[in-house]
């Protein structure tokens, strides 16, 4: 029993005179940091926002910005460096480039190492030299060109002429040996039907680029490629012309998505350029024009394109297939006489929908319609009533496919009137002859 009882007095003895290393059992992490959205944005400056919401049990030994012309930078690369800490941190930046999309993610270190927040981006407003003039609308013309680069096919069909209030911008992407995306700036002495120029060759070229502005060459005819080429082309077109207005009308092609000029800028990256020309005018685009193409009028494309412009033309239908024979004037010939500031830009767009409709009133241009069954529609969409349709009646949710305006009045008859005050204005041929398939200006895909 004796033995037993020293035993146990020996091992607790043993025991209590053991010293425990706390510190072996601490662990340091990262810390966690997350980067928030910049404000005060200007021409040259913008100020960053960051927050340390831990700091992996360790002090904070350094903190900041890095940021760059380019997606995940790290702080090899352009950084700043603020006062340790935990918690919110800001920083300005300056001597920034106009027009430009920055990208940046905040930082922070401690003795376990270095995290990175979420990239995030801004994009930096428009430098307008003091004494330029603006005017009330600014349009641009976007041409997909297959046809060689001697020869005279989009030009000698350029219709619009600038005047006091408007200024005319054209774009040719060149699908040619050397593709590329040029800018002109056609001035009211421009004339390519003259006879001289009709057949093209060199002294045509020679001409037409006498109005050239800008070369941006697209070897690889890739989407990022168009992307880059447009976002140089929509800074150099806002930096020669701010306007009150601006417009965007695109010549060719359409596309079966929300992709942009016969599949160049594809979804992703068409968004991405909307989203860039909105940024740099520090406005949303007064309209795009995409009424000259087949079957955009979608919800698929409006979803990606409402947040970024006013209004929207486009048709849910195949659109020309149809000859012209005298009659009325088209819009795009008469489209500098349709904006003045004494007139709301809503009219003005209800007014080239009408001229349309008078062009196909015209006698050969109707009985052409009518005997070879061609259906035309346009419509206008506001784009501020575009959510508010949607929501109110699942349009986002459901699985139908087919005309909106159909499925509103079978479904949610009591929100029709939403349907119209998106499609506000509409105009079509449906008087002419009687349609194989009736559609309402607006389909669901």
């Amino acid at each position: 029993m004796k033995y037993i009882l020293v035993v146990l007095i020996f091992t607790l003895t043993f025991n209590s005179c053991k010293k425990i290393d706390d510190s072996a059992s601490i662990v340091f992490i990262k810390p966690t940091i997350i980067t928030l959205p910049a404000a005060s944005i200007t021409s040259s400056s913008a100020i960053l926002y960051g927050n340390i919401i831990y700091d992996g049990g360790a002090a904070i030994t350094a903190k900041g910005f890095c940021w760059s012309l380019y997606p995940d930078s790290i702080i090899s690369d352009n950084h700043t460096t603020d006062s340790v800490g935990q918690g919110m941190f800001t920083r300005l930046l300056t001597n920034l480039q106009s027009a430009s999309t920055y990208y940046y993610r905040a930082y922070a270190i401690n003795s376990a190492g270095i995290s990175y927040g979420k990239t995030e981006s801004f994009t930096t407003c428009l430098n307008i030299p003091p004494g330029t003039k603006t005017k009330f609308l600014t349009l641009i013309s976007v041409n997909n060109s297959w046809s060689t680069y001697e020869e005279n096919t989009w030009e000698k069909n350029f219709k619009f002429k600038e005047n006091e209030y408007m200024q005319i911008f054209e774009i040719c992407i060149w699908n040619t040996e050397n593709p590329k995306v040029s800018l002109y700036m056609f001035d009211r002495n421009f004339e390519p039907r003259r006879e001289e120029y009709l057949s093209g060759g060199q002294n045509w070229v020679n001409y037409r680029e006498s109005y050239n502005i800008l070369n941006i060459e697209t070897p690889a005819q890739s989407s990022q490629e168009y992307l880059e080429a447009f976002k140089l082309i929509m800074k150099k077109i806002f930096e020669i012309q701010p306007a009150e207005h601006y417009g965007i009308k695109y010549w060719g092609h359409g596309s079966s998505s929300s992709s942009l000029f016969d599949f160049k800028i594809l979804d992703n990256d068409a968004e991405l350029l909307l989203s860039y020309i909105t940024s740099i005018i520090s406005k949303k685009i007064d309209f795009l024009d995409w009424s000259s193409n087949c079957g955009e009028g979608r919800y698929n494309r409006i979803i990606k394109e409402y947040k970024y412009a006013d209004y929207i033309l486009a048709s849910d239908i195949t659109r020309m297939g149809y000859a012209v024979a005298g009659g009325a004037e088209e819009s795009s010939q008469v489209i500098e006489t349709l904006f003045s500031p004494e007139k709301a830009l809503r009219q003005s767009l209800i007014d080239m929908l009408n001229q349309d409709r008078l062009q196909w009133e015209s006698d050969f241009t109707k009985n052409y319609m009518i005997t070879n069954k061609i259906k035309q529609s346009i419509s206008i969409y506001d784009t501020d009533k575009f959510e508010d349709m949607v929501n109110s009646t699942d349009l986002h949710s459901t699985d139908y496919t087919g005309d909106v305006l159909k499925y509103i009045q079978i479904n949610y008859p009591l929100e029709v009137q939403k349907f119209f005050d998106f499609r506000f204005c509409y105009v079509s041929n449906k008087d002419f002859f009687t349609w194989d398939i009736d559609s309402n200006g607006f389909l669901k895909d």
